[in-house]
C-alpha cells in the first residue's frame, strides 16, 4: 500500500498531525542548510521508529520491505512540503547555480577527443542526459537521487558496450566513468545543478545516502574540471 493511502487509515491520524505540526513550525529563516538538515534527520529518525512500532497501519507491514517503503514515503512526504523553504536556502546558491550553468555552457565544444576517451554513439547517452536534465522537476531528495542513479547506470552500460566492442575484458574504472559523466553533464547542463546537488546531499537521510552509488557524490557531479578549468 502506498504511503499516502496508509496515512488515510484511522490509526495514522496522530502521525499526520505530527507531520503537519513539524512543517507548520519549521523555521522559514535563520537556519543554515546544515542546521536544517540536522533538525529534519533527527525528526525523521525518531518519527520513523515511532511510526513503525506504534502506528497500527505501518506496524502491520513492518517487514524489511515495508519498513523501507515507509521510511522512503515519510521522507518524501515531509521534504516535498518543505522544499520551498529548503531549496536554494543559502544566500550564495543562486549565484553558484548561474556560475556553474555558464561554466558548463562554456564547455559545449568539448568532445570525446578532448576528454581522452574513445568515441561512443552519443544517442546511447540520450537517456543519461534526459535523467540529469530531469533533476529539477522533482522535490523529494530520493526522486532527484533516482535521476542521478539512472544516469549513472546508463553511462555504465554504455561503457560496458564500448569495452566489449573494443575486444578488451578489463573491469570499468573511475577513469572510464568520469569523462562520460562530464560529457553527459555538458550535454544536459541541468537547471540549478548546484542547488539540486546540495539539496540531495543535505536532506537525503544519511543512512540511505551512504548506501547509494558512489557516482552520486557531489564532488563528481560538480566536477572541479567543469567549475574551475
Amino acid at each position: 500500500m502506498a504511503f499516502r493511502e496508509m496515512l488515510k487509515h484511522e490509526s495514522a491520524i496522530p502521525l499526520t498531525a505530527r507531520l503537519q505540526d513539524f512543517v507548520k513550525k519549521f523555521p522559514t529563516q535563520g537556519l543554515s542548510r546544515e542546521q536544517a538538515a540536522d533538525r529534519i534527520h533527527k525528526f525523521l529518525s525518531a518519527t520513523q521508529d515511532w511510526m513503525l512500532s506504534q502506528v497500527l497501519v505501518f506496524a502491520a507491514e513492518a517487514d524489511e520491505a515495508g519498513q523501507t517503503n515507509a521510511a522512503e514515503g515519510l521522507e518524501k512526504f515531509l521534504l516535498s512540503r518543505l522544499h520551498a523553504r529548503l531549496f536554494s536556502m543559502e544566500p550564495s546558491d543562486l549565484t553558484e547555480d548561474e556560475t556553474l550553468r555558464r561554466r558548463i555552457d562554456s564547455f559545449s565544444w568539448v568532445g570525446f577527443k578532448n576528454l581522452g576517451v574513445p568515441p561512443v554513439d552519443t544517442s546511447l547517452l540520450d537517456l543519461a542526459v534526459e535523467q540529469l536534465h530531469s533533476l529539477d522537476k522533482f522535490k523529494a531528495p530520493r526522486d532527484k537521487m533516482v535521476c542521478i542513479l539512472n544516469s549513472c547506470r546508463v553511462i555504465n552500460d554504455v561503457l560496458k558496450r564500448a569495452i566489449v566492442a573494443s575486444g578488451a575484458s578489463r573491469p570499468l574504472s573511475a577513469d572510464d566513468f568520469l569523462p562520460l559523466l562530464i560529457y553527459s553533464l555538458i550535454l544536459a547542463n541541468p537547471p540549478r545543478l548546484h542547488s539540486n546537488i546540495e539539496f540531495v546531499a543535505a536532506f537525503r537521510h544519511p543512512s540511505r545516502l551512504v548506501a547509494e552509488a558512489g557516482c552520486t557524490q557531489k564532488q563528481r557531479l560538480e566536477s572541479p574540471s567543469l567549475r574551475y578549468a
